[in-house]
């Protein structure tokens, strides 16, 4: 049975990376052995650090940001409103 370290190591790892200059790349970190890789996409990182760690229980997180993606989107009520005028403009055309 494998026992995982904390959390809260995992995450002081991490900040010990962030101190690196490593600024926007993804760093993967085997949550047991506490090696880590860096990449400049989550896959990247992962495959590098799964080469030398097969059975790594993988924790990512991009350098120097708080997520390491972000999902961003517009007001659906924006949308609609502009369709809307889209379909009114072809119309009077």
């Amino acid at each position: 049975m494998t026992v995982h370290r904390p959390a809260s190591e995992t995450v002081r790892l991490g900040k010990e990376i962030y101190e690196a200059d490593h600024h926007g790349r993804v760093v993967a970190i085997d949550t047991d052995s506490g090696s880590y890789a860096l990449g400049e996409n989550a896959i990247d990182a992962s495959e590098s650090l799964r080469a030398h760690h097969p059975d790594a229980v993988v924790w990512l997180m991009r350098v120097g940001h708080q997520t390491l993606y972000r999902f961003r989107g517009r007001s659906l009520r924006r949308t609609i409103r502009s369709n809307r005028a889209l379909v009114r403009t072809a119309e009077i055309r």
